[in-house]
């Protein structure tokens, strides 16, 4: 090797090694926090840096997730432990599941990426018209496409109403099949209804329209008749789409357990990218119930329903 080529190699050398340190000058990064956590007695800010011989102390009945270097995110139980203890329990992110969980980290951490792919989706879903509603006819909102798969046995069933300090109104709930055979009826004053998709009436219908209509206490009558509106269709996916949409998940409750609130967000960037908005919103629900309401996850959830056209942005009312 001669003179020029030794010195260009250090230099590559020096590069190498220098990006390495730079990359590398942190162990984690806080993604959300709830609750009495520290950092060597501290208390816990979002987005703060986490190096290999700080202490982080986790109170009973809190919640911390962290993103290490690498882009691993991981839930810290109750404890005390040190930084560098953690990461040599640090594992990898299987190739399919990190897609949607990089995702998640970027929206967490803010980063300028997560920014462009939700305009981005944001943007195609309104040229699809998949997020189209008129409220010329009902006051009602519910939070589902026009169209979309599920997969899920239950429907999280959602809605907004602009005229919901109205103590008068109560909502029925309609589910219909294709020829508008009416399969369910249940009435609510709240604006969130969990459904049973395995009833007798229900389970074996590959279509469902579903419909929320306003309704009078006092009468007991409909705002609106249901002919007015369209409704909202969930259609269940063939066999083998049905098997390739499970196999998928099975992988990332693999890899997260089916108890994490992380594992949660996860699935519901899966569930948004394919399609299947209702699993979803549940995903979405649970991962912020997991998670003890943490406020930087309800973001998440404000902007998949803005993203969407469901609702306006409102944390505090997310949850209601």
């Amino acid at each position: 090797m001669n003179y020029r080529s030794s010195i260009k190699a250090g230099f590559f050398l020096f590069f190498f090694c220098t990006c390495s340190v730079f990359a590398q000058d942190y162990a984690f990064k806080v993604l959300a926090s709830k609750g009495n956590n520290t950092i060597d007695g501290q208390a816990v800010k979002v987005g703060a840096k986490i190096s290999d011989n700080q202490t982080i102390k986790v109170s009973e009945g809190a919640y911390l997730s962290l993103v290490h270097h690498s882009g691993k995110a991981i839930e810290v139980a109750a404890g005390s432990y040190k930084a560098k203890d953690l990461s040599s329990k640090i594992g990898q992110n299987t190739s399919m599941t990190s897609k949607y969980a990089k995702f998640v980290v970027n929206e967490l951490t803010q980063d300028e990426q997560s920014s462009v792919a939700a305009r981005n989706r944001f943007q195609h879903m309104n040229k699809t018209g998949s997020v189209e509603r008129d409220l010329a006819v009902s006051s009602v909102k519910v939070w589902l496409p026009l169209k979309s798969m599920i997969i899920g046995e239950q429907l999280l069933l959602k809605w907004s109403d602009v005229k919901a300090d109205d103590p008068s109104t109560a909502y029925q709930v309609q589910i219909s099949d294709l020829s508008d055979q009416v399969l369910f009826i249940s009435q609510t004053k709240e604006r969130q209804l969990l459904v049973n998709l395995t009833a007798e009436r229900l389970s074996d219908q590959p279509h469902l329209i579903v419909k929320v209509l306003p309704m009078d206490v006092d009468s007991g009558k409909l705002k609106i008749a249901s002919e007015q509106i369209d409704g909202s269709i969930l259609i269940k996916p063939e066999s083998t789409a049905l098997a390739e949409l499970s196999k998928e998940l099975a992988e990332i409750r693999k890899e997260f357990g089916n108890t994490s609130a992380i594992g949660k967000l996860v699935e519901a960037n899966f569930f948004e990218e394919k399609g299947l908005i209702a699993d979803a919103v549940a995903a979405y629900e649970t991962a912020i119930k997991i998670s003890g309401n943490a406020p930087q996850y309800q973001e998440l959830y404000t902007a998949f329903l803005v993203r969407n056209s469901f609702q306006t942005i409102n944390t505090a009312n997310l949850n209601k």
